[in-house]
């Protein structure tokens, strides 16, 4: 149980003024001698309350966006001209405790973390511990990466954190049931040496977690700290985020995930159980709120215009040169050079239909870019998603703007997070022409649950009818991948409709109730899309079947 954080005016004020100390520290951080932390955006000093005005008039289409993807809450805040200038929550973070979320309420914001890990490797190379150009094989020696041995020679950690590698990224490795982690810390470097290649080496961008796994263990062997403590120390700590986690938060004032269904009420499901010390941490276990998520943006915009003024350089500090490192972009996301990831960060010129789909790519479209009319304009930031929990957040440096979003639902519907995002930052600086960003919504939402007949659609396609299995006990046993570090255990149960049971990596979350599909093949795929749902099964984007059969022998 789980109870509401009431909040005075005064605390109210209270956190706006702890706000503006926490910047102003960043600000003597990041300078060492002489500047300022400030800079006037390209629109020059436009009056605040103007840009205000604007991101009030949107209120109810966000609103309305909120409701057509069914996310439970949003917490929303934008940076203008270097300082807060709005924040505001939307719907319920916890809906049994009336939670209305504010701009201290703590989600998860999954893939998010990804910046935080690509800083703190810039850290550790700019103090000399690692050398960003040097193979990640020379410091973790056990990676051999059998499918393609040239990544382990090759690989960069620079390269590591651009995600171009070529290795599979094995999703169903990662998450499982509920989006659960079912793969152990210590088994990492031993699954990506067995992952299979799908490109050549640095020939094409395609995202990992993986990678940021192994980065995660390279950070933790050479600062001698677990990855939470270093990550801690050296940047949180120095920044003034002291509301980020990368473990549960212990206060109330925190977002509950909810499934959400087409024909059932809004349900409540635990938090992730990715944490400090668990495999993929570094990719996705950090909690933070809009406050201290629009310091680290203020802390970004700040860290890359002094690197691009040589008359600052010097001055800057290790942190302050290893966010600038972070944002400097790496490898193209396609053919286009002004596309392209940094390490662990988008680094984008608008206008460009490629921040569309840095999140809900299979559902979204490229028909529309922001700021078509409006000039190139920088934008750096990423999308998360963890466990029922969605994130986006983008600086614009040159403008000294930057945006956040968070939401507790699951990626089910799509993701309404990015998209509230580019309706924030169309409005703040006033891009042309307007997207109608509600029937983007529309659009993403109808394609989303169109996934769910296709997957019905391709089941059907592909079953061969009149076919019989082996009998029951011909199934039952351990079947294991020793190189993938997976486990499948497969038993009877006293249900007829359903007589064999999966279980994967011994981990009871990890269940599935099977029926007979075809041939030696079984199945999971529940009768609706809300009992998929309900179940947690990953299967509204992808078969929810054995793809392979079992085998007798």
């Amino acid at each position: 149980m789980y109870s509401p954080l009431l909040l005075s005016s005064s605390c109210v004020r209270y956190g706006q003024c702890a706000f503006e100390e926490k910047s102003d520290l960043f600000n003597r951080i990041i300078m060492e001698q002489g500047g300022n932390g400030h800079h006037g955006s390209r629109h020059g000093d436009k009056d605040p309350a103007v840009a205000l005005e604007r991101l009030k008039s949107i209120v109810g289409p966000i609103e309305e966006i909120r409701k057509i993807f069914k996310a439970p809450s949003l917490s929303i805040g934008v940076n203008y001209n270097g300082e807060k200038l709005w924040t505001k929550g939307f719907g319920l973070a916890n809906e049994e405790t009336g939670l209305v979320p504010n701009s201290q309420t703590v989600y998860s914001i999954g893939s998010c973390t990804k910046g935080f890990t690509g800083t703190a490797l810039s850290l550790l190379a700019q103090r000399g511990v690692v050398d960003l150009d040097a193979p990640v094989s020379s410091k973790i020696s056990s990676l051999e990466t059998k499918g393609n041995p040239v990544v382990a020679e090759k690989m960069t950690i620079q390269d590591m954190l651009s995600h171009c590698a070529g290795l599979s990224t094995m999703p169903f490795e990662v998450a499982g049931k509920g989006g659960h982690v079912i793969v152990k810390y210590q088994d990492i470097i031993q699954i990506v040496n067995h992952l299979p290649p799908v490109a050549t080496f640095k020939s094409e961008w395609m995202y990992s977690n993986w990678m940021y796994a192994v980065a995660g263990i390279l950070i933790a062997q050479e600062s001698r700290m677990s990855y939470s403590q270093f990550v801690q120390k050296e940047i949180l700590d120095k920044i003034g985020m002291k509301r980020t986690y990368m473990d549960p938060p212990n206060d109330g004032n925190h977002a509950l995930p909810y499934l959400v269904f087409d024909k059932k009420l809004p349900k409540p499901v635990g938090l992730p159980r990715l944490n400090n010390g668990m495999a993929f941490d570094s990719s996705g276990s950090v909690r933070s709120c809009v406050d201290d998520l629009l310091l680290w943006s203020i802390a970004l915009m700040q860290a890359w215009r002094h690197a691009k003024s040589s008359r600052h350089h010097k001055a800057q500090s290790d942190l302050a040169i290893s966010m600038a490192t972070a944002q400097t972009p790496h490898f193209p996301l396609a053919g286009d050079s002004n596309q392209q990831y940094a390490l662990g960060l988008f680094n984008l010129h608008l206008p460009t239909t490629e921040m569309n789909v840095v999140t809900n790519p299979d559902v979204n479209d490229r028909h529309y870019s922001i700021g078509k009319d409006s000039g190139d304009r920088l934008a750096i930031g990423h999308t998360g998603e963890l466990g029922g929990f969605l994130s986006a957040y983008w600086t614009f440096p040159d403008d000294d703007c930057s945006i956040v979003v968070l939401a507790n639902s699951f990626q089910i519907n799509g993701d309404p997070t990015n998209i509230i995002a580019q309706l924030l930052a169309q409005t703040l600086l006033d891009m042309k022409p307007e997207v109608d960003f509600e029937e983007v919504a529309k659009n993403v939402v109808s394609n989303a649950k169109g996934r769910w007949d296709s997957v019905v659609a391709e089941w059907k396609k592909n079953r061969c009818r009149g076919t019989s299995p082996e009998p029951l006990v011909a199934y039952i046993g351990n079947y294991c991948n020793e190189g993938l570090a997976m486990n499948l255990s497969i038993t009877l149960t006293d249900n007829a409709s359903n007589p064999l049971c999966l279980c994967i990596n011994d981990t009871k979350e990890q269940v599935f109730y099977m029926y007979h599909y075809h041939a030696d093949s079984w199945t999971f795929l529940p009768e609706t899309r809300d009992d998929c749902i309900d179940n947690g099964i990953p299967c509204i984007s992808c078969p929810g079947h054995l793809s392979s059969s079992i085998s007798v022998t």
